[in-house]
């Protein structure tokens, strides 16, 4: 276990209330990973769901991959959503954006996996996240990519979700959670299809999911 699992290890022991990024029990990257997922929506309830009624490639034994966008912070974020989608019957792995370097894209295996989220808290790097985004298309051209895009406007977010032809870009932990748990519904009503013929998908809107232009 590395240096910032170690700082979120007991996540999967709170209840969903936020804790506050101000706790003197946190050592300061897991506090700013806080701070950046929290939702101004804390009080809302949020479902969980069973896997073992999961079908197709969201039936594999961890489809959604989390991915550090290029910060420590970045990185704590990832393995916080990681804990939480766990938490709620999703099952989920992180890493560092390392996995993502031109050294080790070769080795990136995505069998399995139905949907990567790149933990993103710079908006100001849309160059980057544009590069990572091609970077996992390069290995699966038809991986479905959320953007996590920790307390931006939703305008910004979607901006550089457009321009990066990223599927879905959300702002906050619960936001993220919800869409997840929203695909990961939609695929009882699916064949299985390998993760080579998943279509390639726009905008997140009420579970819905709406073809980008090509």
């Amino acid at each position: 276990m590395n240096r910032h699992e170690e700082l979120v290890s007991d996540l999967s022991d709170f209840d969903d209330d936020q804790p506050s990024s101000g706790d003197d029990a946190l050592q300061p990257e897991a506090a700013a990973a806080v701070a950046a997922t929290s939702s101004e929506t804390s009080n809302t309830e949020i479902p969980s769901v069973d896997p073992e009624t999961l079908t197709g490639v969201w039936a594999s034994e961890r489809p959604i991959l989390c991915i550090a966008g290029r910060s420590p912070v970045d990185e704590a974020a990832a393995i916080i959503l990681a804990a939480v989608l766990e938490k709620h019957g999703l099952r989920s792995r992180a890493h560092g954006v390392d996995l993502l370097t031109s050294s080790n894209i070769a080795q990136l295996d995505l069998k399995g996996v139905a949907l990567v989220c790149l933990s993103c808290l710079d908006t100001e790097s849309s160059a980057h996240i544009r590069n990572l985004v091609r970077r996992v298309r390069r290995r699966a051209p038809n991986m479905r990519v959320m953007l996590a895009m920790w307390g931006a406007e939703a305008s910004v977010a979607d901006t550089i979700r457009r321009s990066s032809r990223a599927d879905f870009a959300e702002t906050d932990i619960r936001r993220c959670l919800g869409a997840c748990i929203d695909l990961a519904a939609s695929s009882r009503d699916e064949s299985p299809m390998p993760v080579e013929a998943l279509p390639v998908a726009g905008i997140h809107n009420k579970g819905e999911i709406v073809d980008l232009p090509a």
